[in-house]
């Protein structure tokens, strides 16, 4: 139910309302450039479909998440992300290393439940590299980096994770992170897998919070 719908519910609307009057529920605020010595996030651009399709040739190791397959899709792909971004609910980056765009990240399914611009829960997800960097300890730079600024700049009090239950290999890797496996949400997310359209994967959740979160 929305707050508008609570209007019939006065005790209740009063509660739930006055926060969300006073935030602007956005990460627009947030989506700025992410760096350190081994790796660049940049927000992304129209530009930076072509690149994506260049990073993505090789695909053995893309069975689990959505990764643009040629100039056509990675324009929709590119599209698709800046027209969330337009309103507010993601900040999709290119992962450039080396000067070259090498994969995509996001920040993404902000929630707010306290009057403040930043958001209270923030996920990262959407991640992919070029099969050259995988396995070369970029994608725990990418994490850090994006860590860093949840909890650092945003001051978010959860960070969430989720993965298709199938996907050993992103576990393992949360795991590392030392995110805490929360459990298994049956059936409830669409499986990414190409050939499964329409069905439903289930999803195991991940969740780190600013005390459990050491970087490097």
């Amino acid at each position: 139910m929305t707050v508008k719908g609570l209007l019939g519910y006065p005790r209740l609307a009063a509660r739930v309302a006055p926060p969300y009057a006073e935030v602007v529920s956005s990460l627009l605020p947030f989506w700025a450039p992410l760096s350190d010595e081994n790796v660049l996030l940049r927000p992304l651009a129209l530009t930076d479909a072509r690149p994506l399709a260049e990073a993505a040739v090789e695909r053995d190791t893309y069975d689990y998440t959505i990764v643009p397959e040629g100039a056509e899709e990675a324009r929709e792909y590119v599209h698709r992300l800046l027209e969330e971004a337009a309103t507010g609910q993601c900040a999709p980056y290119v992962i450039v290393a080396n000067e070259r765009v090498v994969g995509a990240t996001r920040l993404m399914s902000p929630r707010w439940f306290s009057p403040r611009l930043a958001p209270d829960v923030v996920e990262i997800g959407g991640t992919w590299l070029a099969q050259s960097h995988q396995r070369t300890g970029l994608n725990r730079a990418v994490k850090n980096l994006l860590l860093t600024h949840c909890f650092t700049t945003m001051e978010v009090g959860r960070v969430e994770f989720k993965t298709d239950r199938r996907n050993e290999r992103s576990r393992d890797a949360l795991r590392r992170l030392g995110a805490r496996e929360e459990g298994v949400l049956r059936r409830a997310h669409p499986s990414l897998v190409r050939g499964e359209e329409g069905r439903a994967r289930d999803s195991i959740m991940f969740s780190l919070l600013p005390e459990e979160w050491t970087a490097g």
